[in-house]
């Protein structure tokens, strides 16, 4: 069981982690420029 649920486990956490980074990767990378303007 729990060898059948680590893979699964893991995708669900690497695919999270891509989803939330991505508007954080965003997020961050426009802030800087606007405290520049």
């Amino acid at each position: 069981m729990f060898a059948t649920g680590l893979p699964v486990t893991t995708f669900a956490v690497f695919r999270f982690t891509l989803v939330a980074a991505l508007p954080l990767q965003v997020f961050f990378n426009a802030l800087p420029k606007q405290w520049i303007m």
